[in-house]
């Protein structure tokens, strides 16, 4: 059983992600209460509507449709779960929706909210295993060891390093002092919380690294490890 209004899902971002707020426990005692205000009839046919928008995700190819057909999911969902919130075809699609958003959230550095949303789908669904390796994955993302800084070498694409340390908690371009752009990615390591700075040059590829001095070697826990 799930609240009536799982999340409202309006994340901030480059696309225009959508944010997350959870109701109040009353609102989740009424939703469990609440018995379905849909016709059977009904219920098939958002059933069927929904999960032909989600075949439409699975095939988008860009970003922004992808976030497009999201959204429009989100809001089909949760007018779904709103005549019919016991619904278990539509409670896990909004668990998928919750963490198609968590995974927006880090792919912005924002690891603990990525967290909540997460937490929010575990609390109703215990045993998802995609949410638990997410959120095991995420936090091992907020810190970047000294295991992980030693894995990352000269030329290695961005891609690479996301592989190894999870996506930056800041980014910064700029010229050096040869007037060429070059891309600061900056993480934290996990014994003093001071940053480790890798910079990209124009091309993407690793070209200098910095681990902070004066901190202790912690190693690696979680997933990817």
């Amino acid at each position: 059983m799930r609240k009536l209004f799982v999340i409202l899902l309006l994340i901030m971002s480059v696309g225009g992600w959508m944010a997350c707020n959870n109701k109040g426990a009353s609102q989740d005692q009424a939703a469990e209460n609440q018995e379905s205000k849909i016709s059977p009839e009904e219920l098939n046919k958002s059933l069927t509507e929904l999960n032909d928008l989600k075949a439409k995700f699975d095939a988008a190819e860009t970003e922004k449709d992808k976030d497009d057909l999201m959204n429009e999911l989100s809001g089909k969902v949760q007018l779904l779960l709103s005549k019919a919130p016991n619904n278990p075809e539509a409670n896990a699609l909004m668990d998928q929706v919750q963490l198609y958003y968590a995974m927006a959230w880090a792919k912005q550095g924002k690891y603990k909210k990525a967290i909540e949303i997460v937490d929010n789908v575990l609390q109703f669904s215990p045993n998802n295993d995609e949410a638990k390796k997410m959120k095991a994955q995420f936090e091992n993302w907020e810190f970047m060891t000294k295991d992980e800084f030693n894995l990352i070498k000269r030329h290695m694409y961005m891609d690479e390093v996301t592989k190894i340390a999870g996506y930056p908690l800041r980014k910064e371009t700029k010229k050096d002092k040869f007037k060429r752009t070059v891309h600061g990615w900056f993480y934290k390591e996990p014994s003093m919380n001071k940053a480790v700075a890798i910079w990209f040059d124009a091309n993407g590829q690793v070209w200098a690294t910095k681990w902070p001095k004066g901190t202790k070697d912690v190693k690696a826990t979680g997933a990817g490890n």
